[in-house]
């Protein structure tokens, strides 16, 4: 058999097979990720040796070959690599591109050489060419099996595609101005199973995000354009429920509490890890809630129930809005003294602690709505006093003061859930205007936890069925009445839309009965005709299925619609006024 019939069998087609020779992670996982996405089956190599051990029992089309490796020089590798499988084409990528080296690889025979930095379209458009030139040089029956091949796997990726859509996964935008950061990072996160876009500048991530919503953004602070900051500050300002964690190579405990004070999940200094990139992911979208209201109703089977409106505020203590309780921990006795006489003038109830365990027997056995907390203690570490109160008493807000100031330790008080991180010496308006802003949050959220959660919860047993009747042709000739149940499907707790020629009738009041039962609802809303001469009929309906009938409404389309509207297109704009909520 000769070589190029032996060439002929070992080529494999359909997926183009990519080895990429690149010590340094973030590149190589950039360039790994940008071959996957155009359908290139890909191995990464770290060192020399890897490379040449992976090539012995694999066969490639394409060697993507560094020449600065930690063990071996690339250019031996590549040496190797043609010798032995001469088919394979290679394409050399360097920091520490020279003539000479450029003049060495064509002789070795690589087919194409280029100078980092660049692009991903530089580099895909270096590739294509190189796997262009791969096939031309095979027979024209291996061509054709490589098409057929291919147009397979387009359908299988196409269906592979369907699947991923309809599975829900958390969306990432991710803002990093450095591409090849961007596509190491974008890819361990498509590989942890998140949707994840690409932001390279501030301006594309607002865009981005006021085109599509988003759970989670990660987001760098230099940026070509705008502070990472300021588009932080705008995404939180509208759009407060997406998390954020901040990723920066010029970490300072300044950043840190700016960040800290506009409601960010978690602050990474770079360079970071996987690992503890994936966890702070895991733990933001986890979204552990701190809220002031935690207890929840006992799930009811689908009807009603009184709601004690006692439960619902019981969390909140009864001095709540009256003086707020601070409890001061810090062990110089000079600085604890002068700042309770600060707080003392303001109004502010303050005990004061002096040992991490003196706090803590405090809070069990007394209720605060502050934590002023030192980080320097003489018997525990301040850190893990703030841990124990945020997982025990979440409902108490913590500022963190220290004359130690340092990234870690602003991230950590990030992480952990404090409201602000102060680090001294500061003035007595620094402290005051914290204290004074973490306190007016924590009132304004109490107001709006007394009163949202009642509304709230009733609206979690209210389950509404939604019947529109044709009344013969009378409505359906004007109203297209498919689109008035959708319509109403869609609309807040609507568990069942439906229609029926004569509503009215046997049929449909038999119908609601049967659904009310079934579905457990106790709300009925019908749009039909005349108020005055069906609105009884309907209510005794309700009544047989066990609503009062004051939980039964009517709307008449006949009347307000259908007799007023003068064309199909008046009809469909006025049908929404009366079915909106």
């Amino acid at each position: 058999m000769n070589q190029e019939m032996e060439t002929m069998i070992d080529y494999s087609p359909g997926q183009p097979q990519v080895l990429l020779m690149e010590d340094e992670s973030s590149v190589a996982k950039g360039l790994q990720m940008v071959l996957k996405e155009e359908g290139y089956g890909v191995d990464l190599a770290m060192t020399g040796q890897s490379a040449l051990d992976t090539l012995r029992g694999k066969d490639f089309d394409l060697l993507v070959a560094d020449l600065r490796l930690p063990d071996m020089d690339g250019m031996e590798v590549i040496k190797r690599v043609k010798s032995n499988t001469a088919e394979t084409k290679v394409i050399v990528i360097t920091g520490y591109a020279s003539v000479p080296s450029a003049v060495e690889a064509m002789k070795v025979g690589a087919i194409d050489y280029l100078s980092k930095p660049f692009t991903a379209e530089e580099f895909m458009e270096r590739v294509a060419r190189a796997l262009m030139a791969r096939r031309e040089a095979l027979p024209k029956e291996i061509l054709e099996s490589i098409e057929t091949a291919e147009a397979e796997m387009e359908i299988d990726q196409l269906e592979e595609t369907m699947r991923e859509d309809a599975t829900s996964q958390p969306q990432i935008l991710l803002m990093e101005d450095e591409y090849s950061v961007a596509q190491g990072l974008q890819m361990v996160l498509r590989e942890e199973g998140y949707g994840v876009d690409l932001a390279m500048t501030g301006q594309s991530a607002l865009d981005t995000l006021n085109n599509k919503g988003f759970d989670l953004l990660l987001a760098d602070l230099r940026l070509p354009d705008i502070d990472g900051m300021e588009v932080i500050k705008q995404v939180k300002d509208e759009n407060p429920e997406t998390k954020v964690i901040v990723i920066t190579g010029y970490s300072t405990v300044s950043s840190a509490v700016d960040a800290l004070k506009v409601g960010i999940s978690d602050y990474l200094p770079k360079p970071f890890t996987e690992e503890e990139l994936t966890a702070s992911v895991k733990k933001a979208l986890k979204g552990k809630p701190t809220a002031l209201y935690q207890d929840t109703l006992d799930p009811v089977d689908n009807m009603e129930k009184e709601i004690p409106v006692d439960r619902l505020m019981k969390p909140v203590r009864d001095d709540a809005f009256d003086q707020p309780q601070i409890l001061l921990m810090e062990d110089e006795p000079s600085v604890g003294q002068g700042l309770r006489m600060i707080l003392d003038d303001e109004g502010y109830g303050v005990d004061l602690a002096t040992t991490g365990q003196i706090a803590l027997n405090t809070l069990n056995h007394k209720g605060f709505d502050l934590l002023v907390a030192d980080l320097r203690l003489p018997d525990i570490d301040g850190m893990e006093v703030v841990k124990q109160v945020r997982e025990k008493r979440p409902e108490t807000d913590v500022i963190v003061m220290t004359g130690y100031s340092n990234v870690p330790s602003a991230a950590e008080a990030i992480r952990i859930g404090v409201s602000d991180y102060l680090p001294k010496p500061f003035t007595e308006e620094q402290f005051i205007t914290s204290v004074q802003s973490v306190l007016k949050d924590r009132r304004e959220a109490l107001a709006r936890q007394i009163i949202e959660p009642i509304e709230t919860e009733i609206d979690k047993f209210i389950r509404i069925g939604f019947y529109v009747c044709h009344c013969g042709t009378n409505i359906s000739d004007k109203i297209p009445v498919g689109e008035v149940v959708a319509f109403a499907q869609d609309q807040p707790n609507v568990v069942i839309s439906r229609d029926a020629q004569y509503m009215c009738r046997d049929e449909g009041l038999k119908m609601i009965e049967r659904d009310i039962k079934e579905y457990g609802l106790n709300r009925i809303v019908v749009a039909g005709c005349s108020l005055s001469q069906y609105e009884a009929t309907f209510q005794e309906s309700c009544q047989r299925a066990g609503l009062d009938p004051d939980q039964f409404h009517m709307i008449s389309l006949l009347e307000q619609v259908s007799w007023v509207a003068q064309d199909p297109v008046e009809a469909i704009n006025a049908y929404r006024v009366p079915l909106s909520p």
